[in-house]
């Protein structure tokens, strides 16, 4: 028996799937993106301007559908550009964006 549960659209979607999905894959995949590759290569002398584009990039990757959600995006994007800044690794970002991920996912389908 797989346990399921709901998915954004309303329909039941296997736990190992929003696991793999939305806790491990997208974080890794996200942080990769926004932080490691662009404020690495696209603004390594200008950090501060590195960490708002990347930040504008990623809640406009997120689909935000008012201001509150440009919020519940854009400041954990911010946080976590800096802490990759001052850590010179992706390591830290990315466990802390799973863990985001994983306590939404908790929240939003057992709470």
């Amino acid at each position: 028996m797989t346990l399921s549960l709901s998915s954004f659209n309303g329909k039941k979607r296997p736990l190992e799937a929003i696991v793999l999905c939305l806790v491990l894959s997208g974080p890794l995949f996200e942080e990769i993106l926004f932080r490691g590759l662009l404020l690495k290569y696209a603004f390594p002398t200008k950090p501060f301007i590195g960490i708002i584009i990347s930040s504008l990039a990623f809640v406009l990757a997120h689909s935000a559908t008012d201001w509150t959600a440009y919020w519940y995006h854009g400041v954990p994007a911010v946080a976590l550009g800096v802490v990759y800044y001052y850590s010179k690794t992706l390591k830290l970002p990315v466990g802390v964006h799973m863990a985001i991920n994983f306590l939404s996912t908790l929240k939003t389908n057992f709470f």
